[in-house]
């Protein structure tokens, strides 16, 4: 396996329950490989360190509290059920699996860490390698910053005023739409419990307000832009597609208590 094969299978298994297809590009490509799904634990590398709240199941087995390691055992069952070559099945161990992650306090960029493998304890004493971990393709040396590459996107100057496909927008405000931009993205939105809303307004009319959401829409996470939308059609999108960000224009029309 190249080291772009590899760095392809994490992002795509970040991008599970937000890409639709990811899982069938992760099984399509292992299979290529003459691997199957349950070779995955050695081969996603964790992105970062844990976090602190994972402490208790990241124990060894003997310390882990047995509610803990029953728990993780449980998660790497419904996963490995995710391997199935039958759609359906696949899919609803997923849809488990995530439910079940949210019911013990957990998140899906939690699970590189709990489906690897136990150490071995006769092995225990035996130095690790000293070779340098997988780099993740989003902080490879020769990657331009994602921020700094929406905010350009964002605040681009056309040489043709009269084609509205660009934002006229100072730097701050620029990076302020960036951030919410990228947050809206599953890497970065399943880490935190809270999500902010991005107000946009201007003094007068015709400030360009509905330009920044028509590009807004194409940069953020499964973007649907209405201009006029009720809370019935808002929840059918939803339970459709849960990662849907919404671009609402003329948001002051809509029926503020329903929604």
């Amino acid at each position: 396996m190249t080291p772009a094969e590899q760095r392809n299978i994490c992002k795509w298994f970040a991008a599970i329950g937000g890409d639709k297809d990811a899982k069938k590009k992760i099984k399509a490509l292992i299979a290529k490989l003459k691997k199957t799904w349950n070779d995955l634990p050695d081969i996603v590398q964790p992105s970062g360190p844990p976090r602190s709240g994972l402490a208790p199941w990241m124990a060894a087995p003997r310390a882990r509290a047995r509610k803990h390691g029953e728990q993780r055992n449980a998660i790497r069952a419904r996963f490995g059920s995710m391997g199935s070559n039958y759609e359906n099945e696949s899919d609803e161990a997923e849809k488990h699996l995530k439910t079940y992650l949210v019911s013990v306090g957990l998140m899906w960029d939690d699970l590189p860490w709990l489906i690897q493998p136990d150490p071995d304890p006769k092995q225990a004493s035996t130095p690790t390698s000293t070779s340098a971990p997988m780099q993740h393709p989003f902080t490879a040396p020769d990657a331009p910053p994602p921020c700094a590459v929406l905010a350009r996107l964002i605040a681009a100057q056309t040489a043709e005023p009269d084609k509205n496909g660009y934002v006229a927008a100072t730097p701050h405000q620029a990076l302020a739409a960036a951030l919410w931009a990228m947050h809206t993205h599953p890497l970065i939105f399943r880490r935190y419990m809270y999500t902010p809303r991005l107000f946009i307004t201007s003094p007068v009319n015709n400030c360009g307000k509905t330009t920044l959401t028509f590009v807004l829409e194409r940069l953020v996470m499964h973007g649907s832009r209405h201009e006029n939308i009720t809370a019935a059609a808002l929840y059918r999108e939803i339970d459709e597609n849960p990662d849907t960000t919404f671009v609402l224009d003329e948001a002051e029309g809509l029926d503020s208590e329903s929604m």
